[in-house]
């Protein structure tokens, strides 16, 4: 390092912005539109989602009845087999 770089005298300035004002209220007021854009996308999305876990939901429920209707179906068709073929034996 240069050693007459380091007898010279520097100076540090640094500034902080705390809050910026104006009149119209224009700083304040640049945020609220993408602000109000990201809620509405967030409620949309909330309102997609709990639509599709409804149908989800909904078709669960179906999917459940109706397995439980064909296996009624198949244990009444073995059962009337039995008796057709019991009869059938009987004679």
């Amino acid at each position: 390092m240069n050693p007459l770089l380091i007898l010279q005298p520097t100076r540090v300035v640094s500034h902080a912005l705390k809050g910026i004002h104006d009149d119209e209220d224009y700083f304040h007021s640049l945020g609220k539109a993408p602000t109000a854009q990201v809620q509405k996308d967030a409620g949309i999305g909330e309102a997609e989602a709990k639509r599709d876990a409804g149908i989800h939901e909904a078709k669960a429920k179906q999917e459940k009845v109706s397995a439980r209707y064909l296996s009624e179906i198949e244990m009444t068709n073995v059962q009337r087999d039995e008796e057709l073929k019991k009869a059938a034996y009987d004679t």
